[in-house]
């Protein structure tokens, strides 16, 4: 499982953010996943994206993350590296 730091969290609850989404640029042999809406969708149809989600209550972000990419693309987040951007700063996170 990926550890991502719920100290981000605590951040933006500290400035009021009370909703969280995560999301994930997923890359493969130099190319990067997009997740397309079914035209039938009630939420954006046909709109495409990088796969991402609401946190639900009670939820870690990184359990978060792991749910929405199993929901969406059919594997968990497990095998993706932790090297991400938060603005300007890089965090890398260990396994």
């Amino acid at each position: 499982m990926i550890v991502l730091p719920e100290a981000l969290r605590v951040e933006a609850q500290a400035d009021e953010v009370e909703r969280f989404v995560v999301g994930a640029v997923v890359h493969h042999r130099g190319a990067v996943l997009i997740v397309r809406h079914n035209d039938l969708d009630e939420f954006f149809p046909g709109i495409e994206e990088l796969p991402s989600g609401g946190v639900e209550a009670g939820e870690t972000l990184a359990e978060a993350l792991d749910r929405e990419l199993l929901e969406e693309v059919g594997f968990g987040a497990g095998g993706i590296d932790c090297d991400f951007r938060i603005g300007s700063e890089q965090l890398r996170q260990a396994h």
